[in-house]
């Protein structure tokens, strides 16, 4: 179980370092926030927390994106 804005992050992390083959049961929780994949754009702090985990994906997979392109 994870935070659910940070599931997503969570489930590549997993995928990258298991065998392929393995299947992942994400169960998000809530976190003191309130935050879920339904709400996180309807206030700052969501927006706020969820674009930080866009930009940890992007800083630990972006190699893996084809045609990438730095900034």
């Amino acid at each position: 179980m994870c935070k659910a804005g940070h599931s997503r992050r969570a489930l590549l992390c997993y995928q990258e370092a298991f065998p392929k083959d393995t299947k992942f049961m994400v169960s998000p929780v809530d976190d003191r926030f309130g935050i879920t994949k339904e709400n996180w754009f309807t206030t700052k702090v969501g927006i706020s927390r969820i674009m930080t985990e866009v930009e940890k994906i992007g800083k630990y997979f972006g190699d893996f994106i084809p045609g990438r392109v730095e900034k």
